[in-house]
């Protein structure tokens, strides 16, 4: 069944902040919020870039903001313009905590971040076109003629759009597939007609229905896997961090909170147990080595 969105038109301002330095570092960490000038004592918390800037901080600000009420310390939220660079910004331990995707969790703890927490809602990557394209076939078998927009190589939709093609016999290589820097800017091109369908993930999905006039087809749903997850920097104070995991496992229990989750459109945080993440370690070890 074709499922549709239909939002109001609502122009977004794009906002990034100059880079920080951190040990005389030059870094792509951009700080999205600038709701409370931040203390000597405070938190720095990164969120990969699958939305623009200003779309993070609307979603995470509010988050960040509770969470530092919480602790009695500020709490900084920054993300980066790529997310080559924001993987950069994790090896360099610029964040305090960071909210990751799965594709990135793996690597992560095996190299001593601490897990904090995790959405309690899979992940798929759904593939979207305008409700006027006819599909030759259905579901992704209709696509393999056809322009194929996604977020960059290292994001979760690209992964598991990847696996979906290549379990439906085809091979991503030989397709017509276009990376864009976000969620958003590939969906954007659907109205603009630069590309045919995009995949992408739930949320920015949402979003975007929020903030257009076009109305979208889904095409296909790949598989899911466990969804987007807060970690710890190793040299990050332990019991801060059981603090934090305290606050997320709390929210949808006070509904002074529910709205934080509703901003995300999840239901809970639920605490990140010993086989979580599997499926996205079979995955990664599918992939062909560079």
């Amino acid at each position: 069944m074709m499922k549709c969105w239909r939002g109001l038109s609502l122009a977004v301002m794009f906002l990034l902040a100059s880079c920080a330095t951190v040990a005389g570092r030059s870094t792509d960490a951009t700080r999205v919020s600038t709701r409370a000038a931040a203390p000597e004592a405070r938190i720095v918390a990164g969120v990969f870039p699958f939305l623009p800037a200003s779309q993070i901080d609307e979603i995470y600000g509010p988050l960040v903001l509770e969470m530092g009420r919480f602790l009695g310390i500020s709490v900084q939220l920054r993300t980066a313009s790529s997310f080559e660079k924001f993987s950069d910004s994790l090896a360099a331990g610029q964040f305090d905590i960071a909210v990751v995707q799965p594709f990135d969790y793996p690597s992560l703890v095996d190299t001593g971040y601490q897990p904090i927490a995790r959405v309690d809602l899979p992940l798929s990557a759904t593939v979207v076109a305008s409700a006027d394209l006819e599909l030759e076939r259905p579901g992704l078998a209709g696509i393999a003629s056809l322009r194929i927009g996604i977020p960059p190589e290292p994001s979760a939709m690209r992964r598991l759009l990847d696996a979906a093609l290549i379990a439906e016999g085809l091979n991503p290589a030989t397709l017509d597939i276009r990376t864009f820097s976000t969620h958003t800017e590939c969906l954007g091109q659907l109205g603009l007609d630069g590309i045919d369908v995009c995949a992408v993930a739930p949320l920015p999905l949402q979003v975007f229905g929020e903030t257009t006039n076009l109305t979208l087809q889904i095409v296909a749903v790949t598989e899911t896997v466990e969804s987007i997850a807060f970690v710890a920097n190793p040299e990050f104070d332990p019991d801060v961090t059981l603090h934090i995991q305290t606050f997320l496992l709390g929210l949808d229990e006070d509904p002074d909170t529910q709205f934080l989750l509703d901003l995300r459109g999840i239901p809970r945080y639920v605490p990140i147990a010993q086989g979580d993440y599997e499926r996205v370690r079979e995955l990664l070890l599918l992939e062909p080595s560079e």
